[in-house]
């Protein structure tokens, strides 16, 4: 089974499988020294982005330390719809971390304590886990069909009458017919419908901009016991903030139909929700060259509530509704998601002081993940029901890799990474986009005894596919997408 992660025009105002996966897939953010090793630094610790990833790396921090991150996120997609090609571009500025954390080494009567536990760390801050910083613009002429096709196909396919259109769907076909996209078929009967641009050979154009982030507020805790067995724990508190704001046309500039002249829709929603989550951690210092470190995160319990909106405008030609006509609707919406849980193995391997190569793998359950609506309505219980049949049996179980290698010149450092993060989809209808995504980065450092900073930029790339609408569950009319999000971190932080 496929899951085609689509959103089309109703799809700003409903929940479905993707929004599960949307807030399912974090990449990890947090300082510009893991943006710039591609995240991978599990097992070598000593950084704040370790308190939303592997915690027991914090206990390996020699002093208490103060980081904030500014980035710049630029986000670019082109696309290629009926064989037209297009190039869209969002950028978006804020931080990817904050955070203070604070080392206590054990020590009596001066000397150190190199027996039992030998320090503790307490991190509390915030990293950025997610993205969606996203612009995607396509157009094209479509010949065969027009989504007025597609709404007089549901409508009369719930076999009402005009009088109970709106409220038999008030998000997509009610509206069109109140907005006189479409108009009951006289010919047949009043329960079937017709659109004024039946048949297509209309201009299409889609345009959509999504904004917001999961940034989650890390409380940690990490010992070290000998110097050479780090264990730590985290209490995540995500927060997510997402909107996504879509206009879609048509319009008959070639004069195919008599009596329709655009169509315009308009939707948006917004979408806010608090998690929580716990992540337990151990990195294993097994002499001064090699660390392994292991991580399990427990699923993310959210709580949304998300406000959409949806209006559509028809211009209309003919002699009965000629001009302008419009018709809107809004709603707010309450539920839960669960995300999976994850399991991370890592290891790094330290050249002295001349630098280091981290390995990290990642273990991601996504078919484990669900939805739940607060309501109690059967309707929502069944929805709810058949969206988590789909994620069980369309989404995957899914590996991740990072690498990531530094080079040190004295207080300079070079750095790099690769992360290739595997498909959550069991199998695609459309080869080669299957939501995996590789990424790129690169940056560098500068390290004094009291402060440091560094800057690291991360190029992330995947394709996709969009479709505008389905109409008999056809899925030949896609736009293709390829997307591109660049990462520019900069991090300043101070020792004490």
């Amino acid at each position: 089974m496929a899951i085609v992660c689509f959103y089309g025009i109703t799809k700003a105002v409903a929940q479905d499988e993707s929004d599960v996966l949307r807030y399912s897939q974090i990449q990890g953010g947090g300082t510009a020294r893991s943006i710039s090793l591609a995240n991978s630094t599990s097992s070598l610790g000593g950084d704040f982005s370790n308190a939303s990833n592997n915690p027991a790396g914090l206990a390996l921090y020699k002093s208490s330390e103060f980081t904030f991150s500014p980035a710049i996120d630029f986000g670019t997609t082109k696309s290629n719809y009926l064989g037209v090609d297009n190039t869209d571009r969002l950028t978006r500025f804020g931080l990817t971390n904050l955070g203070i954390v604070l080392k206590n080494n054990y020590s009596i009567k001066g000397k150190e304590v190199t027996k039992g536990w030998t320090g503790v760390a307490f991190a509390f801050g915030v990293n950025k886990l997610a993205s969606f910083t996203n612009a995607t613009t396509y157009t094209g002429f479509n010949k065969f069909s027009s989504i007025g096709d597609k709404y007089a196909a549901d409508l009369s396919a719930k076999g009402v009458g005009p009088s109970a259109a709106m409220s038999a769907d008030p998000w997509g076909s009610g509206l069109a017919y109140n907005s006189y996209l479409i108009d009951a078929n006289s010919v047949i009967d009043s329960t079937h419908y017709v659109a004024s641009n039946a048949g297509g050979h209309v201009n299409q154009t889609m345009n959509k901009i999504a904004k917001g982030a999961i940034n989650e507020m890390a409380i940690s805790f990490a010992g070290d016991y000998e110097h050479k067995l780090m264990v730590g724990g985290t209490l995540g508190i995500p927060f997510i903030n997402y909107s996504q704001e879509i206009n879609y046309t048509e319009s008959d500039d070639s004069l195919y139909h008599p009596n329709f002249k655009n169509f315009n829709s308009t939707s948006s929603i917004t979408a806010s929700a608090t998690g929580i989550n716990l992540k337990l951690g151990a990195t294993y210092l097994v002499n001064d060259a090699i660390r392994l470190g292991m991580a399990l995160h427990t699923p993310t319990y959210y709580s949304f509530k998300d406000v959409g909106t949806i209006a559509m405008t028809t211009e209309r030609e003919d002699s009965i509704v000629r001009g302008s006509h419009s018709e809107s609707t809004t709603n707010t919406i309450q539920y839960s998601i669960t995300t999976p849980w994850r399991a991370i193995g890592s290891a790094a391997f330290l050249f002295k002081k001349f630098g280091f190569i981290t390995v990290e793998y990642e273990f991601v359950d996504y078919s484990s993940a669900s939805i739940r609506f607060d309501s109690k309505n059967s309707s929502d219980i069944i929805a709810a029901s058949n969206m988590n049949r789909n994620i069980n049996k369309g989404y995957a179980t899914a590996s991740n890799l990072k690498i990531g290698a530094e080079i040190k010149l004295d207080i300079f450092a070079i750095r790099a990474g690769y992360a290739n993060y595997g498909t959550p989809l069991k199998s695609s209808i459309v080869k080669d986009y299957n939501l995996s995504k590789q990424v790129l980065s690169f940056g560098f450092g500068v390290r004094e005894k009291d402060y440091f900073f560094d800057m690291g930029i991360q190029k992330s790339m995947n394709k996709n596919i969009d479709i505008p609408y389905l109409q008999n569950n056809a899925t030949s009319y896609a736009a293709t997408l390829n997307s591109h999000n660049t990462l520019v971190v900069a991090t300043v932080g101070f020792k004490f």
